[in-house]
């Protein structure tokens, strides 16, 4: 299984949480023909810390390079 192109939706997240979503597939095709739930995005919501939710822009604590994949 992998994981990959996570999102931020700030604009549908409701106040004093962060709305992610992320696809996952496998690496075998026969898999994303037996299990359906698969190869389709997922969606977590993420409450943010009581110091951010005073006002602070949650983009400013978003990584603005890609994080490096372990080998």
């Amino acid at each position: 299984m992998i994981t990959y192109d996570a999102r931020l939706h700030q604009h549908l997240a409701r106040p004093g949480e962060l709305l992610v979503s992320y696809n996952v597939n496998s690496l075998d095709p026969a898999d994303n023909r037996t299990d359906a739930s698969l190869y389709r995005p997922r969606f977590v919501e993420v409450a943010l810390p009581p110091a951010l939710r005073a006002g602070a822009s949650p983009q400013a604590f978003v990584p603005r390079a890609p994080l490096p994949v372990p080998h």
